[in-house]
């Protein structure tokens, strides 16, 4: 289903293709707008990017289902067969969304430690010489 969702417009997801949740397609189109507009106010963004916020997006949003799942039923579930209570799942992909998440920001020079951060030569070189030593 998401073979190219990208395609059909040459930026932007055709995110109803993708999701049925109407609030998820507006939180989406959210997510999307804030992104390339950092981007974009940074020097950063491309098309070649898309696919690679499109998956972050996504990433976001199951991030947001699980955690939904965690808040309204709790870290600790009763297993289904045996009721021995165990770590609700969610708790896992929340984790695996969280990683995935945080590669793509990193890649994408989204995160704050990586958007602040300037290569050695470029700071030396506005910095001007160090100092000397006798």
């Amino acid at each position: 289903m998401t073979t190219d969702l990208l395609a059909s417009r040459g930026g932007e997801p055709e995110w109803h293709l993708l999701l049925t949740d109407p609030i998820e397609i507006v939180v989406a189109r959210g997510h999307w707008l804030r992104i390339v507009d950092e981007m974009r106010a940074g020097g950063r963004w491309s098309p070649v990017n898309d696919a690679a916020i499109e998956r972050l997006i996504v990433a976001y949003l199951i991030y947001d289902r699980s955690a939904a799942q965690v808040l309204d039923n709790g870290a600790i579930v009763a297993s289904p067969k045996t009721r021995v209570p165990q770590y609700n799942l969610h708790l896992a992909v929340m984790k695996q969304t969280h990683d995935i998440a945080a590669v793509l920001e990193s890649e994408l020079m989204l995160s704050p430690r990586k958007r602040g951060k300037v290569p050695m030569k470029i700071a030396r070189a506005a910095s001007g010489p160090g100092p000397k030593v006798l």
